[in-house]
C-alpha cells in the first residue's frame, strides 16, 4: 500500500481506543470514524 495511513487514538470515560485507516493519506477519515463510533 502506498501513501500515508490515518490513525487516531482517544479515550472516553473508562474506554481507550485506536482507529487505523490504511491508505487514508491523513488522519481525517480515522477521526470521522471514531466520531461516528462514539455517536458524535
Amino acid at each position: 500500500m502506498g501513501g500515508a495511513h490515518g490513525w487516531f487514538i482517544g479515550a472516553q470515560d473508562n474506554l481507550a481506543f485506536a482507529v487505523f485507516v490504511a491508505g487514508a493519506d491523513s488522519s481525517a477519515p480515522a477521526v470521522e470514524a471514531a466520531g461516528e463510533w462514539l455517536g458524535r
